[in-house]
């Protein structure tokens, strides 16, 4: 999950919980800031990067949330799709418990 505050800190790790005020727990966090050169210095823009853990970000400072993926998370879908074997997330026609109808005459002739 990444997600984005007031102040333009950027926050990713995975999302574990939210509460009715919209506070968000992230574990293995990593924050990312932009670093603005000052003025009348001539060195590049910047991005700092830190290693934070478990983090809880109070939501009246988050401006956005969106969902990230990694790229082994990706690679070992597609594994799983080409064995048709179902696993977590998988659809799967849920089960009511009674078989196909029965195939044979009607029942009893009319007359």
């Amino acid at each position: 999950m990444k997600v984005v505050l007031l102040d333009s800190r950027t926050f990713v790790g995975y999302f574990k919980a939210f509460d009715k005020h919209m506070n968000i727990l992230l574990c293995d966090c990593e924050e990312l800031r932009r670093i603005k050169p000052k003025p009348g210095k001539k060195i590049a823009e910047g991005e700092e990067k830190r290693t934070l853990g478990l983090v809880l970000l109070r939501g009246e400072h988050i401006v956005s949330m969106t969902v990230q993926s990694n790229e082994q998370d990706e690679d070992s879908k597609q594994q799983g799709k080409a064995g048709n074997i179902g696993g977590p997330g998988a659809a799967k026609p849920a089960g009511r418990g009674m078989g196909p109808p029965m195939v044979g005459p009607p029942g009893p002739a009319p007359g």
